[in-house]
């Protein structure tokens, strides 16, 4: 995010109500505005203090740094942007973005790329940075004009050059919790203070600060934000600009229409910046660098007649960067983000398998589709997992029901379910000329593709005689329902014969399901 003027977005308190505002983007100097001052790599005691790690990330947003912290991944800030594609040049080499992790609890931004680094930094883990000296790295703006308070010089205004990768120092002087941003490495910029003291202006966001831990400098901060840097000597409208301060003291803060004087104290109150403080955030860190992804998925239908259009789900787990699927007829596909494709088959037996990648390595899953010639075969398999096996032949009755399979398929029955079958539960009148007829009709069967989606169940009636026979001559009471939604083990349900008990002797009745 560009730091704007009168733009400000979270309060920090400390001896005067300071504002916080991400736009760090530039080292600047207490001791010198040579523009050229700490542009090459240091020497002596601060030889490969940081710099050598060092990216330049330039995003939408502006001229960036990021650093490499594992051989295909580099940690930067989330505010500054970026996109999957953009370039990062790391020693001389451009390496293409691939994806990205935010953290949730902070503004890091894990961000992988396509190739491989010859090297990156360590992390800081341990808790002590308190006192500890700091090297931090940034691009940007210069030193400009002085700012005289009472004829004191209280910091100096932002010049007019940037882009430019300059390092200095600073000393790590407290811990910030900033909500909800998580905990932040603070450094004062303070008059008269250590070789090389610096604080960080508009382009230095995203730039890495340097701890030494024991004889090695590791990575301990990603640079996120600043105290108020929009200020003015006088506070009338208008006259208000950006700068880095040794000391708000005299100066007003605010905006138009806004300003206050920061009362004069006897000691400075210093601006400062703040680094999004890695130790806390490693084992998320490590997390993203180091999980391995897991390969999930379904398919439905997973078999039924062709032409069988199949819907895959993807529900695989952990850091993934890429997914490839390979759908077991030829045909393959990548995603990035979890995607649930659909694939039409023929008839065939086809290997289906998801294979995942994330920094951490990568997953495979397999999972079968079995697409059959004829429906009657895609039910046979749903039911009965054969074809050719004896229960599953059609004139088979598997569960004694007294329907065969082929009848069972037809009428849309379960026919391992010794209770799912067409038949009368009850018969009684409603009245003294109405017939109730209770029974469990067939309703559809969804449970296998294409399915059964809804039958016509008929009441039909034939005539009893004195002996207490009847004829197998039935015709329809005129009577129907047609029942849909069912998973092959019917409904109990109800059809009244009107004037039925009028009829003598007797008449006596069974329910047809009609089959397209």
């Amino acid at each position: 995010m560009k730091g704007t003027k009168g733009k400000w977005v979270g309060w920090l308190g400390l001896q005067l109500a300071l504002v916080v505002v991400p736009c760090v983007r530039a080292v600047l100097f207490e001791a010198t505005g040579d523009s050229s001052y700490n542009t090459n790599a240091p020497t002596g005691s601060l030889t490969n203090s940081g710099w050598q790690y060092e990216g330049q990330w330039d995003t939408e947003d502006g001229p960036f740094l990021g650093t490499p912290i594992a051989p295909t991944f580099f940690l930067a800030a989330q505010h500054v942007g970026g996109l999957p594609g953009d370039q990062f040049v790391f020693d001389g080499f451009t390496y293409t973005t691939v994806t990205n992790f935010d953290d949730p609890s902070t503004d890091l931004r894990i961000w992988q790329v396509g190739e491989t680094f010859p090297y990156y930094a360590p992390l800081y883990t341990a808790s002590s940075e308190v006192g500890k000296t700091c090297v931090v790295i940034g691009r940007g703006w210069d030193r400009g004009a002085a700012v005289i308070v009472s004829g004191a010089t209280n910091g100096w205004q932002w010049g007019s050059n940037y882009g430019v990768e300059r390092w200095g120092e600073n000393t790590v002087s407290s811990i910030y919790t900033w909500s909800p941003y998580g905990e932040h490495l603070l450094a004062t910029f303070d008059r008269n203070g250590i070789t090389n003291e610096c604080t960080l202006t508009v382009f230095d966001s995203s730039g890495g600060m340097f701890i030494e831990d024991g004889t090695t400098w590791k990575l301990a901060g990603i640079h996120h934000a600043i105290s108020t840097c929009f200020v003015s000597t006088n506070g009338v409208d208008g006259s208000g600009f950006n700068a880095s301060v040794v000391d708000y003291g005299g100066l007003y803060l605010g905006g138009d229409g806004n300003w206050a004087l920061v009362t004069n104290q006897v000691q400075d109150i210093p601006s400062y910046f703040i680094s999004t403080r890695v130790s806390v955030r490693a084992s998320w860190i490590n997390s993203i660098l180091t999980t391995n992804p897991t390969a999930v998925f379904s398919a439905s239908p997973t078999n039924g007649a062709g032409p069988l259009a199949v819907t895959f789900t993807d529900s695989s787990t952990g850091p993934i960067t890429n997914r490839f699927w390979s759908f077991g007829d030829g045909s393959t596909t990548n995603f990035v983000d979890a995607t649930n494709p659909t694939q039409t088959y023929t008839t065939g037996v086809y290997n289906v398998t998801l294979t995942v990648s994330g920094p951490g390595g990568s997953n495979t899953v397999a999972n079968l589709v079995r697409v059959f010639s004829t429906p009657l075969q895609a039910w046979q398999w749903q039911y009965f997992g054969c074809t050719n096996c004896a229960q599953a032949q059609p004139d088979a009755d598997p569960s004694g029901t007294g329907m065969s399979n082929t009848n069972k398929f037809l009428a849309g029955f379960n026919p391992t379910n010794s209770a799912a079958y067409l038949h009368i539960i009850s018969i009684a009148p409603t009245n003294t000329t109405d017939i109730n007829v209770v029974y469990l009709g067939a309703n559809g069967d969804s449970t296998w593709s294409p399915g059964v989606a809804s039958r016509t169940n008929v009441l039909e009636f034939t005539a009893g005689t004195a002996s207490g026979g009847y004829s197998n001559n039935f015709a329809s009471t005129g009577q129907t329902n047609i029942l849909s939604g069912g998973t092959g083990t019917g409904i109990v349900i109800n059809m009244v014969d009107p004037g039925g008990a009028t009829n003598t002797p007797s008449r006596y009745y069974r329910v047809r399901v009609l089959v397209p």
